[in-house]
């Protein structure tokens, strides 16, 4: 029997940036480690003078953010992604475990489950889950949390009509009981060594049991465990959140509220930030960044990849796509090593499938996929082999394909924008059908296009998103796949408890994808994630949005007589 310990939160004072280079999934059967040291601060940038001595956190202050998107839902579980979830309804919800975040490293590289709602947890053989919750967990509305909320919540997700975006992370589970009130026994389908991640997202909310079998209407209605309770709610405006003085972490939330402010575009956050009325921000471009930086030395800031890298999928179902030999010429065509000059200021990588090019435990090695058509250098071989190969499928004169991307990020945008111009040389006509992001998300969904240019052939939650969009029986398979040894493949991924074979695995998956070709990768890009000197232990989630949830916070604290009167 492997058991999870009992965490305590303890307090650091100093966070260092950190740039994650590879990722190791977790083993279902490892122990779980101590809950989250608490972050602290970044360093200032390189050419700062040094760190000063830690500081002990301070209580007050309200901190306030513009999420890059406005909310479309308070709803914790039905939104237009999931990261709507954490921009509406972070601060209020939490999850019954979580990642390992602490300060001067990237919890990407580890994903390691840690305790959070539940204090531990064992695992008496590779089926078998018992979670131990933590008692006392107070909800907002003062009744305590219990193992029903957890089963409720668990066996709801898994009700096909309740319709929830996140279903398929408890989707292994055959059965989900209450040892008694303060126990869980989830007991799995078949052995799944990524169980155990898939109930650290985040995002992964319990819900109050009460509430799920009274019918209350989640969208108005906001009753969690977390750090925060909502004050108020407008639409497209803000939302004001204020201290859950009964939260179960002794001492915390240092803040006393957040206020997120809707509806601001890129230059309206900057602007606001640049005069001290917004403390957190996101830079999608250095060169703006660098620019913003100069007039606004003292800002904190990190470096980071997306989580994801974006792909062309077309329809492999019709032609001309269902010909791989059609499939394989656009891939030769794309010039990532320019997409990455050009478009990120050589600070992205080139993309590979399955796996984001960052997580290089778990890639194809670098030298290898320098080798690689498609990725090798110059492009003259690859652009004669795709004009071979378009003449061999009869389409040598070329062909013109409508391709759909959303115009919400400057991230697809900018591909979508350079991608025409690569396949050009070798007589494809990619179409562009720009949509903003409500639109393109509806399209994406139902499969109403002819390709999609969208971000989830490379995840690091394997096998994640690319299950749900290539398995014959994905959630989203909208366009055609029909493979029986990637099924195969996917299907046995999360039954290899040993992390040598499951590596090896995930290397035979990206090889098989980059011969089929069911989606052609591009690239992934850096961002910046900025805030003021006044801000602590703010811990980065990862990607290009900042968000303010679980993972940092209860943490989160301001230091007060820096910030300016009358913010």
């Amino acid at each position: 029997m492997r058991t999870g310990r009992t965490g305590n939160i303890d307090h650091q004072t100093r966070l260092t940036v950190s740039l994650g280079t590879a990722a190791l999934l977790l083993g279902a059967c490892a122990p779980a480690s101590p809950t989250p040291a608490a972050p602290a601060s970044a360093p200032a940038p390189a050419s700062a003078p040094a760190a000063p001595a830690p500081l002990a956190p301070k209580q007050g202050g309200t901190l306030v953010y513009a999420p890059i998107k406005p909310t479309t839902s308070l709803h914790p579980y039905v939104g237009a992604s999931d990261v709507d979830f954490l921009r509406g309804v972070g601060p209020a919800y939490e999850s019954l475990i979580s990642f390992k975040y602490e300060p001067g490293k990237d919890w990407r590289d580890t994903m390691e489950a840690v305790p959070w709602l539940a204090e531990s947890w064992e695992l008496p053989d590779k089926t078998t889950y018992v979670f131990r919750l933590r008692q006392g967990i107070k909800w907002h509305d003062g009744e305590e949390l219990t193992a029903q909320d957890v089963v409720k919540t668990y066996t709801w997700m898994l009700d096909p009509k309740a319709g929830v975006r996140k279903r398929e992370q408890v989707a292994p589970a055959q059965s989900i009981e209450a040892v008694d009130r303060y126990a869980v026994r989830i007991t799995t389908k078949e052995p799944s060594a990524l169980f155990l991640q898939n109930l650290a997202d985040d995002n992964l909310f319990i819900l109050p049991a009460r509430h799920l079998d009274g019918g209350t209407d989640f969208n108005k209605t906001v009753i969690g465990t977390g750090p925060f309770k909502l004050k108020s709610f407008t639409a497209n405006k803000e939302t004001v959140w204020e201290r859950h003085a009964a939260y179960w972490q002794e001492g915390r939330p240092y803040l006393d509220g957040i206020k997120a402010i809707w509806g601001l575009d890129n230059a309206a956050m900057q602007a606001a930030f640049r005069t001290s009325q917004n403390d957190l921000v996101a830079f999608e471009d250095k060169a703006q960044f660098d620019a913003f930086v100069k007039t606004k030395p003292e800002t904190l800031y990190l470096k980071t990849l997306t989580e994801t890298g974006n792909a062309f999928y077309p329809k492999i179902d019709r032609p001309p796509f269902d010909d791989v030999r059609v499939r394989r010429a656009l891939h030769l065509a794309v010039d990532r090593e320019a997409m990455v000059k050009t478009l990120t200021f050589g600070l992205g990588a080139a993309n590979l499938p399955f796996v984001p090019g960052w997580m290089k435990a778990w890639a194809i090695p670098d030298e290898e996929v320098a080798r690689t058509p498609g990725y090798r250098q110059p492009k003259d071989q690859d652009v004669a082999e795709a004009r071979r190969l378009l003449q061999e499928a009869g389409l040598g004169s070329g062909f013109r394909v409508k391709m759909t991307y959303n115009t919400g990020s400057p991230l697809p945008r900018n591909i979508a924008e350079m991608l025409p111009e690569q396949a050009r040389k070798v007589n494809i006509e990619i179409q562009l059908d720009p949509q903003e992001a409500g639109a393109f998300s509806k399209i994406d969904a139902d499969g109403s296009f002819d390709a999609v240019l969208t971000g989830d052939l490379s995840r690091s939650d394997l096998p994640g998103k690319i299950r749900e969009r290539l398995h014959s029986k994905g959630r989203v398979n909208n366009l055609g796949a029909k493979d029986e040894k990637l099924d195969r493949m996917l299907d046995a991924f999360p039954t290899y408890f040993d992390e040598k074979e499951r590596k090896q695995k995930a290397l035979e998956i990206q090889r098989y994808l980059l011969e089929q070709l069911y989606g052609i990768p591009t690239i992934e890009f850096a961002s910046f994630i900025a805030w003021q000197p006044w801000v602590h232990d703010y811990v980065h989630r990862g990607g290009v949005a900042v968000i303010v949830a679980q993972h940092s916070v209860s943490r989160l604290w301001l230091d007060t007589e820096k910030v300016p009167q009358g913010r």
